[in-house]
């Protein structure tokens, strides 16, 4: 029988890519926290029912960006400590883009699909929201869509391959908040169609029940995407953000890294 440290260990804080088990002096809070004793994790009064109900959160003086291989939520630290909404600038459609991210943000449900030209500040607005939900205390991640399906392909190297994509695809597929850059850019290998409509189909089941947010970037209009997501996107319920002009990068120069 697993230990309560194992099984917390699995449901809270286990990588993408391998199992890295951690003492508590590791764990995202300190030792002498008075809230959790150095645990890292509390449990809340919750009714029955609610979609937290049973579940360890983390401490309230906690910092999900203290735990091992915290790369794994798709930013360096640097990102995920330094990224906040002053760095959008006030041009094209991108405000529009940064207000639908955070109104579902704040409801904790919903998609959110931003389409444009290349250059538009997509994936910077993706990586702020997931930056900033870290440092709230929830779990989240960024990740590019091939580079997510190339994680569940690799679960073929595991000693047992089913299992392991299937814990693989819960991960992606529970995480409170998932910002998917390049959703259009996946070549459309019958597996790479199948994973990601498995894991998509999932993360608009949870929307519907107002479990999670999901945040999605690309360069084609979602009635050009394969059917069944289109369908999802399109439905009424989700914000969609068109971002148009000329490229942020035009004129970009070094920056100092002093």
């Amino acid at each position: 029988m697993k230990s309560i440290g194992q099984v917390l260990n699995q449901l809270a804080t286990t990588p993408i890519d391998i199992d890295v088990p951690f003492p508590a002096a590791m764990g995202p809070c300190s030792q002498d926290c008075p809230k959790c004793g150095g645990f890292g994790w509390v449990r809340t009064n919750l009714p029955i029912g609610h979609p937290q109900f049973g579940r360890l959160t983390i401490c309230p003086n906690g910092d999900l960006l203290r735990l091992p291989n915290s790369e794994r939520y798709g930013l360096t630290l640097d990102e995920a400590r330094r990224l906040d909404w002053s760095a959008v600038l006030d041009r094209g459609d991108i405000l529009k883009a940064v207000q639908a991210i955070q109104a579902a943000l704040q409801q904790r449900y919903g998609w959110v699909y931003l389409w444009g030209d290349f250059g538009q500040g997509k994936t910077l607005a993706l990586k702020i929201a997931i930056a900033q939900t870290l440092r709230d205390r929830q779990f989240a991640a960024y990740v590019r869509m091939t580079a997510m399906v190339e994680n569940l392909r690799a679960a073929f190297d595991a000693q047992d391959p089913s299992a392991e994509a299937e814990r693989r695809l819960e991960w992606w597929t529970d995480l409170p908040v998932l910002a998917i850059d390049e959703v259009d850019r996946l070549r459309q290998t019958a597996y790479a169609a199948e994973q990601q409509f498995l894991l998509l189909d999932r993360r608009y089941e949870q929307a519907l029940r107002q479990r999670s947010v999901t945040l999605l970037a690309a360069n084609t209009a979602p009635d050009q995407l394969p059917g069944y997501l289109a369908d999802r996107i399109l439905d009424g319920r989700f914000a969609i953000v068109r971002l148009t002009g000329a490229s942020a990068r035009l004129g970009m120069d070094w920056e100092s890294l002093d």
